[in-house]
């Protein structure tokens, strides 16, 4: 396994550092990788929703070094159904933002998040109108797809805002194997999760979303479940990465990944490339 994409928020200062630190790899092994810029409500943090993303922001983002952003539908808020995904999809502020990142050299992806408790209703006929949605009101096919699963808990916690810290979260596009015991109590993580159907995750990169705290075989298991519904990889979030709250050292940060990384078990590494247009 490796990481194709590395995902990061935060101030712009942090962006610019990790962007040069990619740059200095370039022509040596391993290379360096695309890195998108998120906002504050990426992953259902909250944040200012659209209000976010400013021409300036795009701007600065694209001067920093990114390669993309994260674009959140729904201003960041949840889809409680397939039906919203697709009014969301198609939004005029949305498509605008989208647009407007192109303009900038940044290429744009579509994150989708979606609560728990409605997150198994999402099957591959859902999945595959949300991105039918988004080409018809973008004008062309997204390069990939976020679907961000909330757990109810979240909510009440805070959990994924992203306003006062800078965090440094890759991108593993390979949904590899993970340990996979489930108590007998408890529903299997992929019932859990929105379904992809083979031919869609073939054509574009639909990713997903792994929370679970480092220790006990938790992020293979997560990356194992999104493997089992379809999903062509997974965005390792910062809450795998002990003490995240503390706002740790990016350099300890980057050790914790390439361990994390390292120790997922599948061989196979896919290119995840970016198709920005200026």
């Amino acid at each position: 396994a490796k990481s194709n994409v590395a995902f990061i928020a935060g101030s712009l200062g942090s962006l610019r550092t990790m962007c040069a630190e990619q740059e200095d790899a370039r022509g040596s092994f391993p290379g360096p990788v695309p890195v998108v810029y998120c906002s504050s409500n990426s992953g259902g943090g909250g944040g200012k929703g659209s209000a976010e993303w400013t021409e300036e922001r795009l701007t600065e983002a694209a001067d920093a070094g990114a390669c993309g952003v994260l674009l959140t539908l729904n201003g960041g808020s949840e889809l409680d159904n397939a039906a919203e995904g697709k009014d969301a999809a198609g939004d005029g502020v949305f498509v605008e933002l989208y647009r407007l990142a192109l303009s900038k050299g940044l290429q744009p992806i579509p994150e989708a998040v979606i609560p728990e408790a409605t997150a198994g209703e999402w099957g591959e006929g859902e999945v595959q109108a949300l991105v039918d949605a988004l080409t018809e009101g973008c004008g062309e096919e997204p390069v990939g797809v976020v679907l961000s699963v909330i757990a109810e808990e979240d909510d009440d916690e805070g959990e994924g805002k992203e306003d006062d810290k800078d965090e440094e979260t890759p991108a593993d596009e390979d949904a590899d194997e993970g340990e996979e015991e489930e108590s007998e109590e408890e529903a299997p993580a992929s019932a859990l999760l929105p379904t992809v159907a083979k031919p869609l995750s073939k054509s574009i990169p639909i990713l997903g979303s792994v929370r679970a705290p480092a220790g006990g075989g938790r992020i293979g298991t997560g990356v194992s479940s999104l493997k089992e519904c379809g999903f062509t990889g997974a965005i390792l979030r910062c809450e795998c990465v002990p003490g995240y709250r503390l706002n740790p050292d990016l350099e300890e940060v980057g050790s914790f990944w390439s361990a994390a990384i390292s120790d997922l078990k599948s061989t196979r590494s896919k290119s995840f490339g970016f198709r920005a247009k200026v």
